[in-house]
């Protein structure tokens, strides 16, 4: 591992960056363990092996990327330095992340409930997080310099999308390369700093209600897990916005576990 030389909002804690591993979250409870680890310990890398999104019930969902196409890392923290329910956590996550998103590159995101970044309706960014002995990991997937993507990816209702095509695609490949290059340092250090503001910050509720996908439109709502797809699981009613513990708000209804399936029309206004 190479440790990069990043300021570290999160304790002045190490970050460390492979070129290729099976995943950073694993990666990153180990580095927390180590001696001069601890919280704030942040592993990155140009390729995932396993990179894998939220588990609903069965064995994850595959995060799709070729080398050197995406931003990745996992950060660890003590809970005690969470400041906020964990419940929270992927929502305040998502919130940074978009924050981050629209500094970095000017784009505009949506978060969707619980732990995906949208642009336009396609998904830029996944976000998964987890407790593992004795301390909270939070893995960060973001698209940069994609074109193509799988045809089954393609087909789902949330198709992917990257940084690039979002901004025209073309010729301009923003000079992003994984490893120890002054661009892909500044946005290492950008994006922990975001992230650090985010979870530190009062009065997030306004501005995540506002960047919440699909607000005020009708939604199809999974509640059970993905192996369970009965009718008796589906819940229709208008997404009303973000409970103060992080639960989605569905008509006078509020869920802390599930799956939107489907949305009316309209979307998300910035």
């Amino acid at each position: 591992m190479e440790r990069l030389s990043v300021d570290n909002p999160f304790s002045a804690a190490p970050i460390w960056y492979v070129d290729s591993t099976d995943t950073t979250m694993r990666l990153a409870r180990e580095a927390f363990a180590m001696p001069g680890g601890g919280s704030g310990t942040v592993a990155a890398a140009g390729f995932q092996e396993q990179g894998r999104g939220r588990d609903r019930g069965g064995p994850g969902r595959r995060w799709e990327s070729s080398p050197g196409e995406s931003l990745m890392l996992t950060l660890a923290l003590e809970p005690a330095a969470v400041r906020y329910p964990v419940q929270l956590l992927p929502l305040l996550t998502g919130l940074g992340v978009s924050r981050f998103i629209a500094d970095s590159w000017g784009l505009e995101t949506a978060v969707k409930w619980p732990n995906d970044l949208l642009s336009r309706g396609r998904k830029l960014s996944g976000i998964l997080c987890e407790s593992s002995r004795g301390c909270l990991l939070v893995g960060i997937g973001i698209n940069i310099t994609q074109t193509r993507f799988p045809d089954e990816l393609m087909r789902r209702m949330f198709p992917p999308t990257s940084i690039l095509l979002e901004r025209g695609g073309g010729g301009d490949r923003m000079n992003f390369k994984p490893g120890g290059g002054a661009e892909y340092r500044r946005l290492v250090g950008g994006l922990l700093r975001t992230l650090y503001d985010t979870y530190t910050a009062d009065g997030w509720e306004k501005e995540l209600s506002r960047r919440i996908w699909g607000i005020g439109q009708p939604v199809v709502f999974h509640t059970g897990a993905a192996d369970s797809p009965g009718a008796e699981n589906l819940v229709s009613g208008i997404l009303r916005g973000i409970s103060t513990d992080g639960g989605l708000r569905i008509d006078d209804k509020v869920f802390y576990a599930g799956e939107i399936r489907s949305f009316g029309a309209g979307g998300f206004q910035v």
